[in-house]
Parts: C-alpha cells; sequence; structure tokens
C-alpha cells in the first residue's frame, strides 16, 4: 500500500525544517564529549545540508559548529591519527566550508598511516584535500585518495554486494571524483595526471550512474526496503553526476530517474526517516539524524547545468561514428527486452572500456599479419552487455581481464593460422614438442624481451629446409611463451586455488595443441581438395568427436572460462567450484558452451574457412548425407553452391540449439551449488556466449588473414 499524497512543501518550509534540525545536530554536537564518531556523523549531516541550502539562511548555527569542532578538534582524542583519518576529514571539510582554515597535517599523518582505509575514508580525505585552499600543494595525495576509490570500485573483493547495495558509498564515489573533475577542469590541479581521469575515473563515474538508474525500484525508490534514505543518497548521487558530460548520453533515462525519485522523496517528507539497516544498531541519535539530514538535503539540492571548458569536453569525448557497428548489433534478439537507455548506456561503456583495453592487448600481443579487424570494439560492448543483463554480473576488473585475455586467444589463433598453416607433419610435431617444452620447464619472468627469451630448436633440422623455417619455430616459442607467462603469471591467478590454476595451466596446454591439430587438419582438408574435383573428402572421424575435443579445445571457450574461474577464485584454499558435483556440472556446462560457440562460428565463417583453407563444422560428412536427402525430397535436383551451404548451416544450427539447451541444464543445477558472485559470473559468461552467436549469425567479424 502506497503512501498518501501530501503538498508540496514549499522553500520556507524545506528551510524551516533544515533550521530545525541543525539546531538539533548543534545540541547533539555540543553533547557529543568530543567523541570522533559522534561528532563525524554530525559533521556529515551538516555538509549534507551546505550542499542543499544557502549559508546565509543558517548562519547562527554555523557559528556554534565552528565553536563546537575546533573545540573537539583541541582534545587528546583527535590526536592519536592511526584510526582518525575518515572523521579528521569530515571535520576539516566542514570547517574549510565554514571559512576556517583548518590545518590538514593531522589528516594527511593520519591517512598515510591508515593502510587499510575504507573506501569511504578515501572519499571525505579527497573531498578535504579539494576543499584546502591549495590543493595543488596536495597533488600525490589526491592521486592516492582517487586511485584507492577507483581500484575499491573496480576490485572483485571491494565492490562486492555490500557496497552496490549501499547507496551512501557511490553517492560519496561520484561527490569526490565529481569535485575532482571540476578541480582539474579549472586548472586548479595542473599536475594531477589526465591518464587516472581518462583510464579510470571517468569509467568509475559513468559505471556509477548505470548502476543507480539501473537499480530503482518501480515506486521511484532505491534499496531494498524502498527506504527514503537510502532513495535520498541514490537522488543526490545523481544530481552530482549531472553535470558530468557523458551524463548526456543518458540524459532522458537520468531526467526521468531524478523525477521519479524526488516523488517518492515527496510522499514520505512528512514521515519520520529510518535509518538504514546496517546503521540501526548505533546508539548515538546522530543516525536517526542523518536519515532526515540527507531527505531533506536531497529535496532542495540543486540540479546543475553540464560541465564546460576544454580540458572536461576533451575527457568526455564520445566518437559516435566509430561504434555504428555496435548500434547494428543492439537490433539482435538478446537485446530485444533490454530498455533502449541500457543498451545505449552499454555503448557508452564498451567506448570507455576500449582504450584501457586496447593498449593492454597491444603490449601482450602485437600484430602485423592481420588485413582486417571489426573485432576489438565489439569485444567490450559484448562483455559489458553481457555483465548488465539477465542476471549476468562481473567486477569492473573482471571485465577488463576478460576482454584482453579473450583478445590475446583470438589473436594466438590468428597467429598460429598464418604462422604454422603452411608447416608440414614434421615440423607441426617440432610445435607440439615447443608447447610441452614451456609448460614443462619452469616458467621465466614474463617481463623478460622476447629476443633474449630461449629458442626452440627443431629435433629434426632436416625438416626446415630454409633458415626462415627455423625462424618461425623460434617466434612461435617465444609467443607462446610470452602469452603464458601472462597467464599463469597473472596476479588473480597466482592467488587462485591449486585446483583453478592446475585447471588453468591444463587448458592453455591443450589449447595451444588442438592449434596445431587444427592446422594439420586444415592442410589435410586443403590437400584433398586441390587433389579432387569434387572439393575434397571429408574428415574421417565423426564430427560429435572432434567438435567435443579439438574443436572445443580450439575455440579457446575452455581455457577463458578456467581463467575466468581463477579471477572468481575464493581464496587460495578455497576453489571457485567447492564440490565434486559443482566441479563436474562446471566443466560440463563449459563444454556445451565451447561446442556451441564453435558451431555458431561455423555458421557465420564459411566463406572465410573455404578461402583460408581452414576446416569448419560443415565439412565433415554428416552435413553431405543431409544435403543429399535433401535434394533427394526435391526431385533429385542438382543443387547450387549456396544451396548446399545453407542446408548444412540449417541442420548445424539444430545442433547448436540443443547444445544450448545442455549448457542451460548445467546452469540451472549450478544455481544452489556456488556462491552468488560466481553464479553471476557464470550467468554473464553463458550471455557472452549467446550474443556472440548472435553476432556471428549477423556476420563475420573475425580478422581477415594476411597472406
Amino acid at each position: 500500500m502506497g503512501l498518501p499524497m501530501v503538498p508540496l512543501p514549499n522553500e520556507a518550509v524545506l528551510n524551516k525544517k533544515a533550521k530545525q534540525l541543525l539546531q538539533r545536530l548543534l545540541n547533539a554536537c555540543v553533547h557529543a564529549n568530543s567523541n570522533p564518531s559522534r561528532v563525524d556523523e554530525i559533521a556529515r549531516c551538516v555538509n549534507a545540508l551546505i550542499d542543499a541550502f544557502p549559508m546565509e539562511a543558517m548562519e547562527s548555527q554555523m557559528k556554534g559548529f565552528v565553536d563546537c569542532l575546533q573545540r573537539s578538534f583541541e582534545s587528546e582524542e583527535w590526536h592519536n591519527p592511526t584510526h582518525q583519518a575518515g572523521p579528521i576529514s569530515n571535520i576539516v571539510y566542514l570547517l574549510s566550508r565554514l571559512g576556517q582554515n583548518a590545518s590538514l597535517e593531522l589528516m594527511s599523518e593520519s591517512y598515510e598511516l591508515s593502510n587499510n582505509s575504507s573506501p569511504n575514508t578515501h572519499s571525505y580525505v579527497l573531498k578535504a584535500l579539494l576543499q584546502g585552499s591549495n590543493p595543488q600543494e596536495c597533488t600525490d595525495q589526491i592521486v592516492k585518495a582517487a586511485s584507492a576509490i577507483c581500484d575499491y570500485w573496480w576490485n572483485s573483493e571491494a565492490c562486492n554486494e555490500r557496497i552496490k547495495t549501499l547507496q551512501y558509498s557511490m553517492m560519496l564515489f561520484a561527490q569526490s571524483l565529481m569535485m575532482l573533475i571540476g578541480q582539474w577542469n579549472q586548472g586548479s590541479l595542473p599536475d594531477f595526471p589526465e591518464k587516472i581521469l581518462k583510464d579510470r575515473v571517468r569509467l568509475v563515474l559513468f559505471e556509477i550512474l548505470v548502476e543507480v538508474l539501473k537499480t530503482q525500484n518501480s515506486d521511484g525508490s532505491w534499496g531494498p526496503e524502498s527506504s527514503g534514505e537510502s532513495t535520498a543518497y541514490a537522488y543526490i548521487t545523481l544530481a552530482s553526476l549531472a553535470p558530468f558530460p557523458l551524463s548526456g548520453q543518458l540524459k532522458s533515462q537520468l531526467d526521468v530517474a531524478i523525477q521519479r525519485g524526488r516523488d517518492f522523496l515527496l510522499q514520505r517528507f512528512t514521515y519520520p526517516a529510518e535509518p538504514e539497516i546496517f546503521r540501526r544498531n548505533q546508539i548515538h541519535p546522530a543516525a536517526r539524524f542523518s536519515a532526515e539530514a540527507y531527505s531533506i538535503a536531497a529535496l532542495r539540492i540543486p540540479i546543475a547545468q553540464q560541465m564546460s571548458g576544454n580540458g572536461v569536453a576533451d575527457l568526455c569525448t564520445f566518437e559516435e561514428p566509430s561504434l555504428k557497428r555496435i548500434q547494428r548489433m543492439s537490433t539482435l534478439p538478446f537485446f530485444s527486452a533490454m530498455p533502449d537507455w541500457l543498451i545505449r548506456a552499454c555503448i557508452v561503456t564498451g567506448y570507455l572500456y576500449f582504450p584501457l583495453f586496447d593498449a593492454k592487448r597491444k603490449a601482450i600481443f602485437p600484430r602485423r599479419d592481420i588485413k582486417q579487424n571489426r573485432q576489438w570494439h565489439v569485444l567490450p560492448f559484448a562483455i559489458v552487455a553481457s555483465s548488465q543483463w539477465r542476471g549476468g554480473s562481473f567486477s569492473s576488473d573482471i571485465k577488463l581481464e576478460f576482454m584482453v585475455f579473450a583478445s590475446m586467444l583470438y589473436e594466438v589463433d590468428h597467429y598460429m593460422e598464418a604462422m604454422i598453416g603452411g608447416f608440414d607433419g614434421v615440423e607441426l610435431d617440432d610445435v607440439r614438442q615447443i608447447v610441452h617444452q614451456i609448460f614443462d620447464n619452469e616458467l621465466t619472468d614474463p617481463q623478460i624481451p622476447d629476443n633474449q627469451q630461449p629458442k626452440a630448436q627443431p629435433t629434426n633440422p632436416s625438416s626446415s629446409s630454409t633458415f626462415l623455417r627455423a625462424h618461425n619455430l623460434a617466434d612461435v616459442h617465444a609467443t607462446l611463451h610470452r602469452v603464458t607467462s601472462y597467464a599463469l603469471s597473472h596476479p588473480s591467478v597466482l592467488v587462485a586455488s591449486h585446483h583453478d590454476r592446475t585447471l588453468l595451466r591444463h587448458e592453455l596446454r591443450t589449447y595451444y595443441l588442438a592449434q596445431v591439430t587444427s592446422a594439420a587438419e586444415s592442410a589435410s582438408l586443403s590437400s584433398s581438395s586441390s587433389s579432387s574435383s569434387s572439393g575434397g573428402s571429408p574428415p574421417p572421424q565423426p564430427f560429435h568427436s572432434w567438435v567435443h575435443t579439438t574443436s572445443a579445445q580450439h575455440i579457446g571457450g575452455l581455457v577463458t572460462f578456467a581463467f575466468l574461474a581463477c579471477l572468481n577464485s575464493p581464496s587460495a584454499q578455497q576453489d571457485t567450484f567447492p564440490t565434486p558435483l559443482a566441479k563436474y556440472l562446471a566443466q560440463d556446462l563449459n563444454l556445451h558452451a565451447a561446442v556451441l560457440c564453435r558451431m555458431e562460428n561455423d555458421i557465420g565463417s564459411v566463406a572465410r574457412d573455404r578461402a583460408e583453407g581452414n576446416l569448419n563444422s560443415v565439412d565433415f560428412g554428416e552435413f553431405d548425407s543431409s544435403a543429399t536427402i535433401s535434394f533427394d525430397n526435391n526431385n533429385g535436383g542438382s543443387s547450387s553452391s549456396d544451396d548446399d551451404v545453407a542446408i548444412k548451416t540449417h541442420d548445424l544450427r539444430l545442433l547448436a540449439d540443443y547444445e544450448r539447451s545442455a549448457y542451460q541444464t548445467a546452469l540451472a543445477r549450478l544455481q544452489d551449488l556456488v556462491p552468488g558472485k560466481v553464479l553471476r559470473g557464470l550467468r554473464a559468461y553463458c550471455n557472452v556466449v549467446d550474443l556472440y552467436g548472435e553476432i556471428y549469425a549477423m556476420e563475420d567479424i573475425s580478422p581477415r588473414l594476411a597472406r
């Protein structure tokens, strides 16, 4: 049952409410006995009201706060800096706003000593530093605080359900980072690294915006209990982000969300505000003051105009023309039920990830033999969208690592096609030996230059007729060694459980060996085709056997799944999939998803595979029989090549549908067997599989080899 309608409060009513609350806060401050936590809570309430109301309207109370806070600061309790960075920074921030020359020394000392500060503390400190008379002098600590906020948002452990559901933390992040951009845009921070703003800050702010918009309840509120306090935090977050130029990409939804949130707060205005669940057990009365203060402030806080200036304009550039292909992909069935604004948000977020992803990708695997590659703008969009829909979710750091790892496997796939595609059987055995040598020996430091990496020697020198072949083998060794070092030396892999690390190592070795086997199969198919006027003999093994072994291993899905399992591993002592049944079902899901990926890839790449001499699923004899039956049923007429391909890909699609149902069955069984974070990651991974299947059905986006 909804709340009854109430008259809209006018400005005078809100001002009166704010003054009454300020007086109660002042009385509480006087009786707080310099207790840091109590004074801290009071200071936060006062700061919230200052954000929303003109200072001159509260002048009499503000003088009282100055005296009270300065007396509190003289207390010995404030001069133990080890655990006081948060409260001290809130007092310093408030005193600075009240025109006092608050010393930053105690706060800075406390902050330097606080190695395990909460994410909220970093926001408090950042706001205090930026409010100071000369923030440029504090650039190093500003960098530290801003970077820590971004790290907390990105980190898979810090950005957990608690942070995601507490609107208060997101409000602080938005307020402090927007203050940072504002100061930088005005030229007050000439030494602040622009790279941090471009690589991290703008992306964190936009992801916070999307998160807040996406989690609004149907009644306009936020939070699991539709509380006024949680709604006030979210509303202030949106008000803080409204001036951010990238927020303009979602302006229509932002305006709607702000209006709906305001309507909800207006309904609750005449009723006592309840503190959030996580704060109800606090004994001091300021906890209840906070709910009231932020609710009043939200109703009065102004929605500022969009920022302007060359700095912020460059920071928030969004190049629409480069994303036309992605915009066309947003019409796929995967997005049929996704709101238009969320599709737009995924496009923009993928665009913001791209510079980070592209730089990291190129550093690991520079390529010289690709004619065109339409993949790299699609990949960030696909992973972001898959993490925003149908119960899927990856933290920001895992999204980026997924992009990089997936691109790395694409690169390995096409590198191996180009490099060993013409090798004979003996030379392919040399490549297999290289793979085993890499995994059987201890990996060297991944930072060692390639020209200093150990070089493989062919087992049979006569098998390489030219120096070029020997050089190619050495290049294969150096390349696979570099990729392997990156994967197995990744910080998240190093702290994963022994089982998860061992599985990744096994799947990566198997993936490389499958590349070699695939090269041999394609060479056999090409040889058969050139010696036969009928287009070559089908591979000798059953399609079911091949697609569940070499094919599934070659596509890269199995090793990607193992890598993501390491990134999601709870600890070195705990496996991502904790029980034998969970492990079995996860492997079953992984295999069916990999087979599905290969089938859908092959459906979209028949023309490319035939042009490049690669084995495709439809080359197997099972599909020849289906085409023959079809033509016999059509009065025995001869078929064109296009008709033949259409029939074969139709049958392959039926098999793909079966594989999809199989992995969905495994996913359903895993629901009650794994932690929530792992389950959301599984759903996001399956979303990627489904989305890429639809993308390949639309067009072949794989890069072309320069032969």
